[in-house]
Order: C-alpha cells, then sequence, then structure tokens
C-alpha cells in the first residue's frame, strides 16, 4: 500500500484571503472582520472569514496530499494533490470576545494533480462538505498601530489597526469524517480619520 502524508498549506492561503484585505484597506477605506480557522493533524485547513462592514461571509477548504507511488517501470513516484475550495456557508456563528465560532456549508474549488512518473497533471472541480467549530482559549493577543499619512492637499489622514486573537481547538468535519483541530479566533478593526 502506498503511503500517503498530507502536509498544511492554509498559512499561504490565509496570507491571499486574510492579510492581503486588511492592508489593502489601510489607506482605502474602513475594515472590520472576524475569523476563525483551524487545521487536523491531517494538513486539512479550513477557515471561516466574516467582513462585518461589507457583508461577506466565506468558509475555505485547503489542502495538499503527497501520495508515494510505484511508477510502471518499477521506480518510485508520487502524486500531489492540491485542493483549494471556497463557498458561502449554510450556517456560522461568532461568540463574543473570540470565545468560540462555527459554521457549515459547501466549499466548490479546484483539485490539481501532478504526476512525477509521467509528468502529467490534471484539473478537477470539486465539492467538498465542511464543518468547522472551534473554541476559543488564553491568552489573548493584541496588537494595534497608528500612523499618520500627510495627503497632498495638506490634510492628515490618520490610521488605526487593531488586532485581538486568541488561540481555539475544536474539530473539522470534512465530507463526515471528524478530526481535532488546532487554530485561532481573531477581530481586525483598521479604521481611517483625516483632518
Amino acid at each position: 500500500m502506498s503511503r500517503i502524508a498530507r502536509v498544511m498549506a492554509g498559512l499561504v492561503v490565509l496570507s491571499v484571503a486574510f492579510v492581503a484585505p486588511v492592508s489593502a484597506d489601510t489607506t482605502g477605506g474602513p475594515t472590520n472582520i472576524d475569523y476563525a480557522r483551524g487545521a487536523d493533524a491531517a494538513g486539512n485547513y479550513v477557515e471561516l472569514y466574516r467582513d462585518n462592514l461589507g457583508g461577506r461571509v466565506q468558509l475555505l477548504l485547503s489542502t495538499t496530499t503527497h501520495e508515494d507511488i510505484a511508477c510502471p517501470d518499477g521506480s518510485p513516484g508520487a502524486l500531489d494533490i492540491h485542493y483549494y475550495g471556497t463557498g458561502v456557508p449554510t450556517t456560522y456563528a461568532f461568540g463574543r470576545r473570540q470565545s468560540d465560532a462555527a459554521a457549515s456549508g459547501y466549499v466548490r474549488g479546484t483539485e490539481e494533480t501532478s504526476n512525477t512518473c509521467d509528468g502529467s497533471q490534471s484539473i478537477v472541480t470539486v465539492t467538498h462538505q465542511v464543518a468547522i467549530s472551534v473554541v476559543g482559549s488564553r491568552p489573548r493577543t493584541t496588537t494595534r498601530t497608528r500612523r499618520k499619512d500627510v495627503n497632498p492637499d495638506g490634510t492628515t489622514t490618520t490610521v488605526t489597526y487593531l488586532s485581538t486573537e486568541v488561540p481555539a481547538s475544536g474539530e473539522l468535519v470534512i465530507d463526515a469524517q471528524t478530526s481535532s483541530a488546532d487554530g485561532a479566533i481573531g477581530h481586525v478593526e483598521v479604521t481611517n480619520r483625516t483632518r
């Protein structure tokens, strides 16, 4: 039998789905978001994201799978399978002050498989049923920064960034398969004031 090992690719996804919008809005407008994320020992990564100003809510699943296989000529090979999917959760909730968070729904995305034996690649669209349920704990980490930008018209814009995050643990459910997960629950606000 082949050995299957999964590794987490969620941190890269998080930097795109979460950090990028925040940094972009530090000059373009206010930001107010809640998020919860969790990863299990197999490397499945799930994130719940809510934009409290724009009203957007998103559920995300990311996995990377590496499977060792035997090539037709007997040499060792591998299948590398990458999946990334998003969707709007059917149900979701955030507790007060990052106490807990939960969501469930379907995500749709692309699964790309690379075969090192023959160099082939395939891409298919796959839908997964996903749920996340995590409970926050201590310590709480708070980050606050403030900067002032002088505008061409002589006015000054003060940009304030505030984030709070707590470690969290709970469960992930992916296509009826339940696993324990560790992650975080957090809140980010960016405000701009021009005078």
